[in-house]
């Protein structure tokens, strides 16, 4: 086997801000280099983020991927905010759940209870060949 690195990706630093009332979802897009290792038990890439609900927070975060062209996308986490306390998530994908193409990381609020949340830091931990 050859030896590999974990690299990542920043896919955006700023943030958005997603409510049920207003916006409800935002769109990230990445395209990975070509030598990603997808499709392997150990070295399945790993999506991180900020989120920071508002205090009157009671509404379900939830991020699909798309694969851009092919039609295929999969529900990546469904997370209740219920709370004003900020996190970070770390969710590991499934292997075949990211392509070599453009994906598409949609992050939605699909709870008519009210508050909202903000996104920022969006990184994509990855592995990849050294040699590549």
């Amino acid at each position: 086997m050859s030896a590999t690195l974990s690299d990542y990706a920043v896919l955006i630093d700023a943030g958005f801000k997603l409510s049920f009332f207003q916006t409800q979802e935002a769109h990230v897009d990445f395209n990975p280099p070509d030598n990603i290792i997808l499709n392997s038990s150990t070295s399945r890439p790993v999506l991180c983020f900020r989120a920071d609900p508002d205090g009157a927070a009671d509404l379900k975060l939830k991020v699909e991927v798309q694969k851009l062209g092919t039609g295929d996308e999969a529900t990546v986490l469904s997370l209740p905010m219920k709370s004003s306390e900020p996190r970070t998530v770390h969710e590991v994908l499934g292997g075949s759940q990211l392509h070599t193409g453009t994906n598409r990381f949609v992050f939605k609020v699909d709870e008519e209870s009210g508050g909202s949340v903000s996104v920022t830091d969006v990184v994509l931990l990855y592995r990849r060949p050294v040699n590549g």
